[in-house]
């Protein structure tokens, strides 16, 4: 508004003042003088005395005098017959042109002369629309184009739109054209399902102010992040979101949180908060597997990243018992690696006290049957290569290969296992040959028959056991 005035009052310099002095001399030459130039003279001195000398403005008598020579010097360089209007345009060009050339003109009163003469002409220079038309295609000229992509308009629509706010546009006016422009721009963002519209997003970012901190800014991003989670996992047959209680949990963490920040949080979540005001619940469709229809019974799943080893199981009974939860019911832990571990406690002591035993009673039973010590070593040296052979098997097939993972009941039955076996098959392999020998076969004899006959028996259970 304020370039309006100045083009309003410029263009009474560079149109009005001429269109005086034309008014001033058409009425001269109807008056009966035809020499043009003595009608020049005439209107010169009336516009002087009728202005008073132009309240002595300086530009304004610069500008006239060399409007009136232009005017003047028309007489000689167009035809007789150019119309007044012609004439009128000619010197006025050329008096702006002259005027502008002038050094001593300051920088805003030559941009203004230049946008009334580029932009007004001697017909429409006292017209309101045409004055205001030109203000406002020159503003808009000034605005950025990276600014007018990003706004998804043109300079000279937002121009148009803000000067009919007036001269004194309240906050609030501006405001929603502000938001107004924002939400038509990123209308095409968002989906219907992402649970809220551009208008709640432009509306809450502008409630944050020109300069929101990042905690602000933070926790808006939170709350439409949860917002949207809600909307997305709506038709979830497993759990529904919370938002509320997800927007919390996430303002709560810092911008720059980390995994361990993140997993303290959900910890505090799950402990300090009520069921119902967890950020995901589970669904009945899923919570049926696992709670039956009276409500009496609950299993809960604990999952880890490998089997737990003893120390997670005894810190898992221990949470549980620290848990109060036996004051609701009873509670128990159980699952493939815990019974194992049962199984473990129960039977290590055992193992531990009749191990050594046994293999002194076996020792002792071999070197009675053949009243030999020698012979009596042969299971258990048998029995040990086995061992070592069928627990490295075991590791490479289950382990290695498999990647699984093995319990305490493994290498123990493979350890009876193969010290049984070794002395079954032994004393059977010795007892044959004794056999033979008794019979007065050589040893080589002896051994051979043995090795074919209860060689093959041993062959055969043995295959047996191993598939």
């Amino acid at each position: 508004f304020q370039l309006e005035d100045g083009i309003n009052q410029t263009s009474q310099l560079v149109y009005g003042v001429p269109a005086a002095f034309i008014g001033v001399w058409q009425g001269i030459i109807a008056q009966g003088v035809s020499d043009p130039y003595v009608a020049n003279y005439i209107a010169n001195d009336t516009v002087f005395n009728v202005t008073s000398n132009f309240g002595g403005d300086v530009q304004a008598i610069e500008y006239y005098t060399v409007f009136f020579n232009a005017w003047n010097s028309t007489f000689g360089t167009l035809p007789n017959n150019a119309t007044v209007l012609e004439r009128e345009t000619l010197a006025i060009n050329q008096s702006v042109s002259v005027f502008l050339s002038n050094t001593q003109l300051d920088t805003e009163t030559s941009q203004v002369v230049s946008i009334v003469a580029s932009g007004l002409n001697v017909t429409n220079w006292n017209d309101l629309d045409s004055i205001a038309n030109l203000a406002i295609s020159s503003v808009a000229q000034n605005i950025p184009s990276e600014l007018m992509s990003s706004l998804g308009i043109t300079p000279i629509q937002l121009v148009s739109q803000l000067y009919s706010f007036g001269p004194s546009p309240s906050n609030v006016t501006l405001a929603n054209y502000a938001i107004s422009l924002a939400e038509s721009n990123y209308s095409d963002m968002l989906d219907s399902n992402a649970g809220f519209s551009v208008s709640e997003l432009v509306q809450s970012a502008y409630q944050l102010g020109s300069s929101p901190t990042d905690a602000q800014a933070w926790t808006l991003a939170c709350k439409f992040i949860s917002n949207a989670t809600q909307s997305t996992f709506s038709d979830s047959p497993l759990f529904s979101v919370n938002s509320t209680s997800l927007s919390n949990l996430l303002s709560g963490l810092p911008q720059n949180a980390t995994v361990a920040d993140i997993n303290n949080a959900i910890e505090n979540e799950i402990s300090t908060q009520s069921y119902m005001n967890y950020p995901y619940m589970p669904l009945s469709s899923l919570t049926k597997n696992f709670v039956n229809s009276n409500n009496y019974t609950m299993l809960i799943v604990l999952n880890f990243s490998s089997s737990p080893d003893a120390n997670s199981i005894t810190q898992v009974k221990s949470d549980v018992q620290d848990s109060g939860l036996q004051n609701f019911g009873e509670v128990y832990v159980t699952g493939s690696s815990v019974v194992s571990k049962d199984f473990e406690d129960a039977f290590m002591p055992a193992l531990e006290i009749t191990v050594v035993p046994g293999i002194v009673v076996s020792l002792l039973i071999v070197g009675l049957l053949f009243f030999s010590a020698l012979a009596a070593l042969v299971p258990i040296l048998i029995g040990g290569c086995s061992i070592v052979v069928a627990l490295a098997s075991i590791y490479l097939g289950v382990v290695d290969l498999g990647h699984g993972n093995l319990t305490f009941l493994t290498p123990t039955l493979t350890i009876l296992l193969m010290l049984g076996l070794a002395v079954d098959y032994s004393v059977l392999q010795l007892k044959r040959t004794k056999e033979e020998r008794l019979q007065g076969k050589s040893i080589e004899e002896s051994v051979g028959i043995s090795i074919k006959w209860a060689g093959q028996a041993v062959l055969t259970a043995g295959s047996t056991v191993i598939i």
